[in-house]
Parts: structure tokens; sequence; C-alpha cells
């Protein structure tokens, strides 16, 4: 990723993070071919029923003029020792002009969380958009 650039080079507020985040501006592979998943996964794959155990929205839009003003949506919420944090992708704009950049938010108890006013990643040149994040590994 040469052409990309960290807005701050801890993104999670300290150093040492124990998980590595791809940030991809390309669609995602299909696998063809593939019949069944592996059986690990396919809890995930059934349908879940999901039950709301917070007041309100978790994370909100940005305030006017902040890069996620206008949509927030593909979140990644990942526990740390004693915190959850959170990724998302951001926008602002008009659709004909809209780009996306990464966000990042920390919560202690998952519920309640403390969104950076500015991206933590964005390409540089401010046309292209961070789609979606998705974990690497723990290191």
């Amino acid at each position: 990723m040469t052409d990309a650039c960290w807005n701050n080079a801890d993104p999670v507020g300290r150093a040492g993070t124990t998980l590595t985040l791809l940030a991809l501006s390309v669609p995602a592979l299909v696998v063809e071919g593939a019949d069944d998943p592996p059986t690990e996964l396919r809890p995930w794959l059934a349908e879940q029923q999901w039950r709301r155990d917070a007041k309100g929205p978790i994370v909100s839009l940005g305030e006017s003029g902040e890069f996620d003003d206008t949509h927030i949506f593909a979140p990644l919420v990942a526990r740390d020792k004693d915190r959850y944090l959170l990724w998302y992708c951001g926008s602002t704009g008009r659709v004909a002009e809209r780009v996306f950049h990464l966000g990042h938010a920390v919560s202690d108890d998952g519920r309640e969380f403390k969104k950076r006013r500015a991206p933590v990643f964005s390409f540089p040149g401010g046309k292209r958009s961070i789609l979606t994040t998705r974990p690497v590994r723990s290191v």
C-alpha cells in the first residue's frame, strides 16, 4: 500500500496495538466452486437474531463539515484487553464527489464510543475511498 497514508502513527491511541487492519479500495474476490462453508463458519452465516442493548446509536454522524457528516457504514469492532476499538467508513459531500475515509472510536463498555474527529486513514489526492475494513491478523 505505497499510495496510502496514515494520518496518525498510532491510530488506537497507544503503541503496540494487537490488531493489524487492511483497508482496500478494490472489490472482494469471489471463490468459485466452493460448495459448503467450513463447519466453524456455518453459525456466522446462518440466520441470526440481534437484540439492541444500547439506547441509541453507538456512533453518530459527525458535525457539519467533518469527514463523516453524511454517511457511516462498514463497522469493525475488536476487543483489546479492557476496551473496544471501532473502525468505520465515513463520508461527507455530494454523491458525485463523495469519498470515504477510515474513522476510529474507542469504548470501555462496547456501548458508548468516543470518536476521533479526524479520519485515521485516507488515500492521498481525495479521489479514492476506503470501502471496508477487515482484521488481517493478531500480532
